[in-house]
């Protein structure tokens, strides 16, 4: 049985991976008459990239909700760049707060990121409810420089894709299915 831990977008990502001049050079274009139209193609990109490989493309808070406290904690939607916090509601209902120092994010590959108590480490009872451990977080890529290849690839394809396509029939979903440049962005979809 899969398990599913329910993890919320709590900030929206502040840049994108690609400014609209690369865009522009993709598409070929030198004017400016569909810089809002382009724009907003390089969100539904990065978007519909993110959501074909839960994998965070641009730096971007999340909260994952969990029953109890597993052994370790697998992460969704990486790569994660730090631990905000993790709560949790204990035995009697209140909001506790687990010590930093108690746990560490360890990350194998772009597919496999967990966290871990450190040694001699516990992790604390909770209140029986569906959220009881609240996971918060930051992931994605710090900016654009920081983004790989392979993604700016696949999301400029999907650009020119939808730029060139405007107006017709709805857009190939194959297209944003995860292809070979990125599969290996797509370990998080397992969970």
């Amino acid at each position: 049985m899969t398990f599913v831990r329910p993890t919320k977008r709590v900030t929206q990502a502040m840049a994108e991976a690609l400014d609209i001049e690369d865009a522009k050079r993709q598409l070929r274009i030198t004017h400016s008459s569909e810089d809002s139209e382009i724009s907003r193609l390089i969100t539904s990109a990065r978007i519909a990239f993110e959501s074909a490989h839960e994998h965070t493309v641009m730096q971007t808070e999340w909260e994952m909700s969990l029953q109890c406290f597993p052994t370790i904690i697998e992460m969704r939607w990486m790569p994660v760049i730090s631990i905000t916090s993790i709560k949790y509601t204990d035995v009697n209902g209140v909001e506790q707060t687990v010590d930093p120092a108690d746990y560490t994010l360890k990350k194998l590959d772009v597919q496999e990121e967990y966290i871990e108590l450190v040694l001699d480490k516990s992790w604390p009872s909770t209140y029986p409810c569906k959220d009881a451990v609240r996971v918060r977080y930051q992931a994605g890529y710090a900016d654009a420089v920081s983004v790989p290849e392979d993604i700016k690839v696949w999301m400029k394809d999907l650009i020119t894709y939808k730029f060139m396509n405007k107006g017709d029939d709805p857009v190939d979903d194959s297209r944003m299915k995860p292809s070979y440049l990125t599969e290996q962005y797509n370990g998080s979809a397992k969970f």
